[in-house]
């Protein structure tokens, strides 16, 4: 996968544009038969990396489905992907200290995070700057959307449930208008 956030070099290392690409045309060419796929809905700029126009049109042009999660299980799962390792929590000390950061949120938020993170505060720093931070900034990205269904993620088997029969009922659809 590729993350591609501010703090997407966390404990990673970016991959160039062409990497990038060589994996996503792998990852496609195994559903190249499959009528619907799932993907992660993003801009055509992740990181420092485009998606190919093609994909981005095709993902801004079909169904969508609004994924949810409770702020606790948010948290959960940002803490564990990010705050890992010792080099990957001074990645995080290094990501909060930027100049985007400074920019973004002021100098005094970005001495509040890094405090949390000296006094290993995890879930409360990852908490705000989802609360604070990403919210706010991917809230214009997801207005004027309409979805298809919008399904809960805090128990992955429910949501990998309602998302398999949706794709069943979209392959319904399929069958009966042919």
């Amino acid at each position: 996968g590729h993350k591609g956030s501010l703090y997407g070099g966390v404990d990673t290392t970016p991959q160039s544009q062409k990497m990038f690409s060589i994996h996503l045309y792998h990852e496609l060419e195994q559903f190249k038969d499959s009528p619907y796929i799932f993907v992660e809905g993003e801009a055509n700029k992740i990181g420092n990396v485009f998606l190919p126009d093609f994909v981005y049109t095709k993902i801004m042009g079909d169904l969508k489905v609004d994924i949810k999660a409770s702020i606790e299980t948010r948290v959960k799962y940002t803490r564990a992907q990010y705050c890992t390792t010792g080099v990957a929590l001074e990645n995080l000390h290094e990501a909060t200290a930027c100049h985007v950061m400074v920019r973004n949120i002021g100098t005094e938020k970005v001495s509040m995070l890094r405090g949390m993170l000296d006094d290993e505060d995890f879930d409360g720093f990852v908490e705000w700057l989802l609360l604070n931070y990403y919210d706010l900034r991917y809230r214009h990205s997801k207005a004027g959307y309409s979805y298809e269904a919008t399904v809960s993620s805090d128990d992955l088997e429910a949501c990998c449930t309602e998302l398999i029969d949706l794709y069943h009922s979209l392959i319904e659809q399929i069958n009966a208008n042919s």
